[in-house]
């Protein structure tokens, strides 16, 4: 489990997961951006399954901190996330 909180205009960068995560919106609203060109938003006390093998950042569009509680159900020793360079 991870505490992840983002500042104002901030973002996770993009990445994938290669196991599942499941996340909790403890305050704010995020706002995830997936390849493809869709776009998601997840508000405050809202829970969702992240995308498995899929590009995706997660983005604080607010003027307040946002503040998440992930969940990853992987292996010890591998990594939570993969980046990934877009351009």
């Amino acid at each position: 489990m991870l505490k992840i909180n983002l500042p104002p205009g901030k973002t996770t960068g993009w990445h994938k997961h290669d196991n599942p995560v499941f996340a909790y919106v403890l305050k704010g609203t995020l706002t995830v951006e997936l390849e493809g060109n869709k776009v998601l938003k997840f508000a405050e006390n809202s829970s969702f399954s992240e995308v498995i093998h899929t590009a995706h950042r997660g983005i604080n569009k607010e003027s307040s901190d946002l503040v998440l509680l992930a969940i990853y159900l992987g292996e010890k020793g591998k990594p939570l996330s993969v980046k990934i360079q877009k351009e």
